[in-house]
């Protein structure tokens, strides 16, 4: 996997003035909240034919590529990107075909909706749609045999009847026996406890952090989130999760995808730790802590998205609950580390902003406190009570 170098400015502790964290709003750099995930309804592997009825909706997948077979095309079906979470799938992207079995004596016809899929074709590789049946070629036996699932139209035996996933060209068409990677079925379930998710927005900077001590988050599609490690006073990405891996419980990470809104399912794995990650957070608005220099994921005067001080000397500051924040060395000596994927070196002025605002802690008796006087108990934060823990 290509590590990709996140840039600093380097700048030295020793000058007086902070660097303005801009983030403009929450919504900017992303918002989290608990939701159930579409009133409880999921799509569950069939592992046997028995399970299936007449009447049921199912998805057609390839589980080893993450792809579903979508709506679009006339001679075969393209696919589209979908998550695979504990055995189900939630969330489904708009352009996932839903198919209706209809069972006719022991065999059954697949209808899509736009109409029933049918294989007829000896030399070339089609999956086509037809507003009626047509007859044997849109009948089709469904079979678990070693854990594979096998459907097969009944065109007969000189046709490309087996519906299997070609994964050199990403769609779902009909093919010879074995010729292509094999699809399953997922059927739709309801259940009376909907999945737990936590809704991220990525804002215009295309980039939002995330931290929940106690849950597990799927990475959902279109992420991918991203810890972070100091070598040689730089910043490197130290482990991506890509969708579908697990994020640990107590796992600060940082997302990175388009601007919109996602649903990250809460998992009961455990997904694989980053011992590096120099990436914290809380579940409470409160002051981070620990000892070093600390970094809020913000942008420089409305651009450069990266980490930058949030209080002066790089001090501790009120972080958001179940925001990121990063924490260096005080050996690391930067102010700022500017996002950068094209360059080597990124070059951006860093003139302390006059809006710049420096953190006012005091205890509860009226004493200003600072860096590492600041110990678990009650503080005022600029006019603010905070629990630091």
């Amino acid at each position: 996997m290509r590590q990709i170098h996140l840039l600093f400015l380097l700048l030295f502790v020793s000058m007086a003035h902070v660097v303005s964290a801009q983030a403009g709003n929450d919504g900017e750099l992303g918002m989290t909240d608990l939701n159930a995930s579409d009133d409880g309804v999921a799509y569950v592997k069939v592992t046997d034919v028995s399970d299936l009825q007449d009447g049921d909706v199912v998805i057609i997948v390839n589980e080893e590529a993450g792809k579903a077979m979508s709506k679009t095309g006339t001679n075969n079906r393209k696919s589209v990107d979908i998550t695979i979470s504990d055995g189900s799938i939630n969330n489904l992207p708009d352009d996932v075909e839903l198919v209706t079995l209809e069972k006719t004596a022991k065999l059954w016809y697949l209808k899509s909706t736009s109409g029933y899929l049918y294989a007829k074709s000896t030399n070339a590789n089609n999956l086509q749609t037809s507003t009626s049946t047509q007859g044997n070629y849109s009948k089709a036996s469904i079979t678990i045999s070693n854990g594979t699932m096998v459907v097969k139209f009944q065109g007969g035996s000189s046709y490309r009847s087996h519906l299997q996933y070609n994964n050199d060209n990403n769609v779902f068409s009909c093919y010879r026996d074995d010729y292509q990677d094999p699809i399953s079925l997922y059927k739709k379930t309801t259940s009376s406890t909907p999945s737990e998710t936590v809704s991220l927005t990525i804002g215009s900077t295309g980039y939002a952090s995330l931290y929940y001590s106690d849950k597990a988050l799927r990475v959902a599609n279109g992420l991918v989130a991203q810890t972070y490690k100091v070598i040689h006073n730089r910043l490197f990405i130290s482990k991506t999760y890509v969708a579908g891996e697990v994020i640990p419980a107590d796992m600060g990470v940082v997302f990175k995808g388009a601007q919109g809104s996602y649903q990250l399912v809460v998992t009961s794995e455990t997904g694989e730790r980053d011992d590096a990650n120099l990436l914290k957070g809380s579940d409470v608005d409160a002051m981070t802590e620990g000892d070093g220099l600390f970094y809020k994921l913000s942008t420089y005067q409305g651009k450069n998205i990266g980490f930058y001080w949030a209080a002066e000397d790089g001090g501790p500051f009120v972080s958001k609950a179940h925001k990121a924040y990063l924490m260096v060395p005080f050996s690391v000596n930067a102010k700022g580390f500017v996002f950068d994927e094209t360059t080597d070196i990124h070059s951006v002025d860093m003139v302390p902003s006059a809006d710049a605002k420096a953190t006012e802690t005091y205890n509860l008796v009226g004493q200003r406190v600072e860096g590492t006087q600041v110990t678990k108990g009650i503080y005022i934060v600029n006019g603010r009570k905070v629990v630091i823990r």
